[in-house]
């Protein structure tokens, strides 16, 4: 069970050993602790709060699990056409 914090919008769970506390982003399009990641999903679909993932896969310039990689463009291919 949680407590929603609706000012910092995090919800806060205890766990099970009630030693630690983790965060769970609940802010749209961010994820992980603090809500320091944002999500890059194909079509603005939510991601995983916790590790990112897409379910529907990356937005085309995004790649990787969480797609936290940006694709960039090689400048010797665009001189080569």
């Amino acid at each position: 069970m949680g407590i929603w914090t609706p000012v910092t919008g995090f919800l806060l769970s205890a766990c099970l050993s009630n030693i630690c506390m983790a965060q769970i982003c609940t802010q749209a399009g961010w994820f992980g602790n603090n809500c320091e990641f944002q999500c890059h999903c194909a079509n603005n679909t939510e991601c995983d709060q916790i590790t990112g993932a897409c379910s529907n896969g990356c937005d085309p310039q995004w790649f990787g699990p969480a797609c936290q990689y940006g694709k960039t463009i090689d400048l010797e291919d665009l001189g080569s056409s």
